[in-house]
């Protein structure tokens, strides 16, 4: 049995992601984030001299790190006094053409 190990690194940037979907048609800035995660493991073989001479034993030290950042802000529309009362009669689509339909 041998001692072994690995270690890992990972950036990850918004300039890499997909543009944000709009619920409502408005156009919606992406929003910038960058992360990045680090892990170590090493493990081998549990050996204690004058007490564990035998390779019965094994042993695994791990370490995971994660940080991240994300500057976010969140586009909407807040319902109409009629519309929290419950009157949809004056609600429009997106688009701002027709009438919506509630069932």
């Amino acid at each position: 049995m041998q001692y072994n190990g690995n270690a890992n690194f990972t950036l990850d940037n918004s300039v890499w992601d997909a543009q944000t979907y709009s619920l409502n048609g408005q156009q919606v800035q992406k929003p910038a984030t960058a992360a990045s995660s680090a892990s170590v493991m090493f493990g081998g073989p549990l050996k204690i001299p004058k007490l564990m001479q035998t390779s019965r034993g094994m042993f695994t030290i791990n370490y995971q790190l994660r940080r991240s950042r994300s500057g976010t802000s969140q586009v909407g529309t807040m319902p109409t006094a009629a519309e929290r009362a419950g009157d949809f009669s004056q609600a429009i689509i997106t688009q701002g053409r027709s009438p919506s339909t509630i069932p």
